[in-house]
């Protein structure tokens, strides 16, 4: 897994923004060997996390808001973003935001 923290920008903020994005070639051999792949972790979450998960289309080959988080699925790439407190409708629209720019930039890596 690759991780990326962006601090809040003053200190009375309590926003941050987080990305992480894991495919198979990051993975431990071990985790491989084990059948671990991005898209068990993420339909292992998935299920962790059916309670009160905001499913979505339009994002990745699956999406879905859960536990605070925007997670995508697309190819072998898993990918979570975070900023914040993402429960009112501003941060669901920015969470939104930044996975179709997440996509956008690694479809440009994928080419």
């Amino acid at each position: 897994m690759k991780k990326c923290f962006y601090g809040a920008a003053g200190a009375d903020s309590g926003k941050f923004f987080q990305i992480s994005i894991q495919q198979t070639a990051f993975m431990p051999e071990a985790a491989r060997d084990a059948g671990k792949n991005p898209k068990s972790i993420f339909d292992s979450t998935k299920n962790i996390l059916a309670e009160g998960r905001i499913d979505l289309n339009g994002l990745g080959d699956e999406a879905f808001i859960g536990s605070i988080a925007l997670h995508i699925l697309k190819g072998d790439y898993y990918i979570t973003i975070r900023v914040g407190n993402p429960d009112g409708k501003e941060n669901r629209k920015e969470l939104e935001e930044a996975g179709r720019k997440a996509l956008e930039n690694l479809q440009k890596l994928m080419v």
